[in-house]
C-alpha cells in the first residue's frame, strides 16, 4: 500500500553538477519543476500505472523523460 508524506522539495531537489564537462543540449538544471515531474513519474512507475504525459511544446517533457531513465537503476527496467 502507497503511503503519502509531504517532503520539500528544496530537500528533495539533488545539487546542480558545477562540474559537468559536456554538451550543453544535455546540461540539465534541477528545478522545483524537474523534481515534481521526477516525482510524479516516479509515482505512477511504483504503482505500476500508465502514464499520459504530454503539453505544449518546449516544455521539456522528452528531456525530463530522458534524464528519468539515464538515472534510473538498470536493473528496474
Amino acid at each position: 500500500m502507497f503511503t503519502a508524506t509531504w517532503e520539500q522539495w528544496s530537500l528533495t531537489t539533488p545539487p546542480m553538477d558545477k562540474e559537468f564537462d559536456g554538451l550543453y543540449s544535455n546540461l540539465i538544471v534541477p528545478t522545483i519543476e524537474t523534481q515534481r515531474q521526477t516525482r510524479l513519474i516516479d509515482i505512477h512507475k511504483q504503482s505500476k500505472r500508465g502514464l499520459f504525459y504530454c503539453g505544449i511544446a518546449g516544455t521539456g517533457k522528452t528531456t525530463i523523460l530522458k534524464n528519468y531513465f539515464a538515472t534510473m537503476n538498470k536493473e528496474e527496467l
